[in-house]
């Protein structure tokens, strides 16, 4: 059978109008996977020396702290501290850099800046000397970690080295990269990190891999995550001025002095932060306390009891963790900072609380407090107990009894022992200052 002319030719025609129709979509989609892959490159660029710069500044001002003498300038000093350690971890969650790498670094951001803070509180002469002593041996772990940094930043500076990356992720085809490898050598620094005053039992597990509470949660708009924003803020004039491209990807809207990050996924507050100039204390301690647990149970509708709290320039920073069926889970953390001249909330951290909190199934004890209370040492006089899940190193949940202890010379002691098999879990020893009470 015989294809007539006229058919033939648009049987070609066609053909070739498909071809060039394909060569060009296959031209659009190589030139799109070329631009995203450009941004990806420079935001992992501009991400690594923000990074750099910001753990330069924090070395600086923890030395400076070392050597200062005056109330005023620990206070800036700490504030600085802490601010810049907050920025570094956001950096760090936009870098390819796995969350097991990663883990270390994140703890030494965590300590240095709620450290800072203990340092520039701390009046008591003998507190004061221990907070010196362990602040030197934080400089050294921050020389390090600084001197590490910088040599990377400065070898993917000019390189491609990124660009490999960006192909290894976009193709899937190895969670192996060029920044990965050059990290090995700060995660093994990183295991030397001292153990230092932090603000709560295990206050520093609180990078999972991925976000538990925004799993198999809607993606809000912009114009939704400003109302939640004006929610969780009280603020009417918040506008949104970029995003945060992490695990915890957010919207961040902000004002004259307000700054307000809200997932995307979900629509759940990361952060809050106000600028407030406090000059007197009129509101106590359980009046802030109040204060915030209003605040959590209005804005998520759960119940938080709190931990331990630290006061700087008369704004109290108070460590709640989540609370249900008389268990207090420390790994869904919730910082919130309250003003103590008019009572306001003026702060939010939240990322410990979205990174883990999750529907858990109800746990049944198998042992009764009378059980455990046996396996304290007979040296240390029990004040309360109450039922907890602590994290282990692998940050698996594990259901305790949380025994306040007294020694024979009045210290304060915490001790965990698993339900599972009544065996010790930790032992944390409690620190007074005028600022509040830290864990050590």
């Amino acid at each position: 059978m015989k294809i007539k002319r006229r058919c033939f030719v648009r049987v070609i025609s066609f053909s070739l109008a498909l071809v060039l129709a394909l060569g060009g979509f296959l031209i659009k989609e190589c030139a799109y996977k070329n631009k995203l892959k450009q941004r990806i490159e420079l935001s992992y660029k501009q991400s690594l020396s923000e990074f750099s710069s910001l753990l330069t500044d924090i070395n600086n001002d923890l030395k400076k702290q070392f050597y200062s003498t005056s109330d005023r300038m620990l206070n800036l000093l700490s504030s600085n501290i802490y601010k810049n350690t907050a920025c570094a971890k956001e950096c760090l969650e936009r870098l390819p850099v796995s969350p097991d790498k990663s883990e270390n670094i994140y703890k030494f951001l965590s300590t240095a800046g709620d450290f800072s803070k203990a340092v520039a509180v701390s009046e008591n002469v003998q507190i004061a000397q221990k907070n010196k002593t362990q602040l030197k041996k934080l400089i050294e772990f921050s020389e390090k970690l600084t001197s590490e940094i910088s040599d990377v930043a400065s070898s993917f500076e000019d390189s491609e080295k990124f660009s490999d990356d960006v192909d290894n992720i976009m193709n899937e085809l190895s969670n192996e990269t060029e920044f990965f490898s050059a990290t090995e050598d700060v995660a093994q620094i990183s295991e030397s990190v001292p153990t230092l005053i932090y603000d709560g039992p295990f206050s520093d597990h609180v990078i999972s891999s991925k976000a538990k509470l925004l799993e198999n949660k809607p993606k809000l708009t912009k114009d939704a995550a400003l109302k939640r924003a004006k929610f969780f803020t009280d603020e009417d004039d918040l506008k949104y001025i970029g995003d945060e491209n992490s695990r915890t990807e957010s919207y961040i809207f902000a004002d004259d002095d307000t700054t307000c990050a809200i997932t995307k996924m979900g629509g759940y507050c990361l952060y809050i932060a106000k600028e407030t100039d406090a000059e007197n204390t009129k509101v106590s301690m359980s009046a802030a306390i109040e204060n915030a647990k209003k605040y959590l149970n209005k804005t998520l509708g759960l119940q938080f009891k709190e931990s331990y709290y630290i006061v700087n320039e008369n704004v109290a920073t108070i460590n709640f963790a989540f609370f249900e069926n008389g268990v207090t889970f420390y790994s869904d953390l919730i910082k919130v900072g309250v003003d103590l001249e008019d009572g306001d909330i003026v702060s939010l951290e939240a990322r410990g609380f979205v990174m883990n909190h999750h529907n858990r199934e109800k746990y049944t004890y198998k042992h009764t407090k009378s059980q455990a209370e046996k396996t304290i040492n007979s040296e240390l006089k029990i004040k309360t107990v109450n039922k907890a899940v602590a994290l282990d190193d692998a940050q698996n949940e594990i259901y305790c009894f949380e025994f306040h202890c007294k020694t024979e010379t009045g210290e304060d002691i915490i001790v965990y022992v698993k339900d599972k098999d009544l065996s010790e879990q930790d032992i944390f020893m409690i620190i007074h200052t005028d600022g509040g009470d830290l864990v050590l």
